[in-house]
């Protein structure tokens, strides 16, 4: 019975995506044309996050495994103005949040959501960057 728990428990864990190789820290140093250090690896609920910082700037990768079909009742929850971003895919929305911005996306059965917070205006351009890499690695 043990073992069957810990067969299911590898199941779950390699369904999802490490959060830090779907966006590099090489990724997130070309999009903000600054150095960034390893990111900080956790998983919070569903979530596999990985946060990487440079200065006041913060981005942020949050990934899951889900439906499409689920995928679209996250995007009715998505709180205040969002935007879709079809020059990124089908499926990705941008929205805005206090000092900065974030997309949602969606591929292949995960859910990807990128926050990028302290770099100002730069933010779309940088959050469309880093969403290319994790896009390309799903």
């Amino acid at each position: 019975m043990v073992a069957a728990f810990a067969a299911a428990g590898v199941l779950a864990a390699s369904s999802g995506k490490n959060a830090c190789a779907l966006v590099t820290a090489a990724d997130v140093s070309s999009a903000l044309k600054a150095k960034v250090g390893a990111g900080t690896r956790e998983r919070l609920g569903a979530y596999d996050t990985c946060v990487y910082r440079s200065g006041k700037a913060t981005v942020t990768v949050k990934t899951r495994p889900l439906s499409h079909a689920a995928y679209g009742g996250v995007v009715r929850k998505i709180p205040g103005v969002a935007l879709k971003a079809s020059d990124v895919s089908a499926d990705a929305w941008v929205f805005f949040i206090a000092n900065g911005e974030g997309l949602d996306d969606w591929k292949g059965g995960a859910e990807v959501d990128l926050v990028v917070t302290g770099t100002g205006a730069n933010a779309v351009l940088q959050l469309k960057a880093l969403s290319k890499a994790a896009r390309a690695r799903l």
